[in-house]
């Protein structure tokens, strides 16, 4: 199975985890411990098992990774729109883990995270009454240091290649929050400080998943629809208790702007051999988009220089991020 076939293959192992026996007392027991004030009432293994049936399946490569988590410390102060969003309904698996911290400063790894449209009307078909997204982050088993410490203390992990860490309703309208208004999302947390740190953390999280909504849109993120081959499409159908099309996986890859190759040679670097690739003049700029009447932060990238066969490294000299 090839690495970007797991986001299909992944979606189809979560829907049939929440639809499980196991997965619904795990929800149910998720469930009873949110905050009342989080205003999320649904078991959360329903509205997982719904996110899955439909979400389209991303896969972000290695590459796309590290340019999220480099785009995540400058991302401008932006609000969150229905128009951001690359998918109605979405299940993206990213090729390596992002490192966040939980309230506790225990390291809490994410390689996945999935979306769906909420509104408090209960009209979730109709656009036009989404108040915005419930999101929810995974962790993988292979980083996953909360599976670690079931096993040393003899406990069964009852998960499979992906466990939830994370849910969270994400109005739309709104900027990524302050720490004047945070609020934990489980009882057991409610009476604890959240230190910059773990806020920080928090926001880069936001600001990682907000980042990647917006350049699925830009030449930057080159987004290619690909067929599962047919056993993992076949598994797929045999899950989706809708009956369903089973959707492309779209290949999130990071365009290569120009060629060396094509472009005129500066006498001055004749000669001269890059080890990495690295991006050049690339920031962020606010742009006006008439269609939405607002200012969004739009990626500029002129071009991925060096070798072709050479890995790419970001460097924070490298290029320029611009609020």
């Amino acid at each position: 199975m090839q690495a970007w076939e797991w986001a299909l293959e992944l979606r189809t192992e979560l829907l049939q985890w929440w639809m499980s026996d196991t997965g619904r007392r795990f929800g149910a027991g998720w469930s009873a411990g949110r905050r009342r004030e989080s205003g999320i009432n649904d078991n959360i293994a329903v509205i997982e098992a719904s996110k899955m049936a439909l979400a389209a399946p991303f896969f972000v490569t290695g590459e796309m990774t590290d340019l999220l988590l480099h785009a995540a410390q400058s991302f401008p102060e932006t609000e969150f729109h229905p128009s951001d969003l690359p998918a109605t309904q979405g299940f993206v698996l990213l090729q390596k883990s992002v490192p966040t911290i939980d309230l506790h400063h225990k390291p809490l790894p994410w390689r996945a995270f999935a979306w769906m449209p909420y509104s408090h009307s209960g009209r979730s078909e109709d656009p036009d009454s989404w108040n915005g997204i419930h999101l929810s982050l995974y962790a993988h088993r292979d980083d996953d240091p909360q599976r670690d410490e079931a096993q040393i203390e003899g406990l069964n992990d009852p998960h499979g290649t992906l466990s939830l860490v994370h849910e969270t309703p994400w109005q739309f309208g709104t900027t990524h929050r302050t720490k004047e208004n945070f609020m934990g999302g489980m009882e057991a947390n409610k009476d604890i400080s959240l230190s910059d740190e773990a806020f920080e953390s928090v926001m880069e999280m936001l600001q990682t998943i907000h980042a990647f909504f917006l350049l699925c849109q830009q030449k930057i993120g080159f987004p290619q629809d690909t067929m599962a081959t047919r056993p993992v499409r076949k598994r797929a159908m045999q899950t989706n208790p809708l009956n369903r099309p089973i959707p492309d996986v779209k290949v999130i890859t990071l365009r290569r702007y120009r060629d060396d190759d094509d472009r005129e040679v500066d006498p001055e670097m004749r000669g001269r051999e890059y080890s990495h690739r690295f991006i050049v003049n690339a920031f962020w700029r606010r742009q006006w988009y008439p269609s939405e009447q607002r200012h969004k932060p739009k990626w500029i990238a002129p071009y991925v220089k060096g070798p072709k066969d050479k890995p790419l490294v970001i460097k924070d000299t490298a290029y320029l991020w611009r609020r």
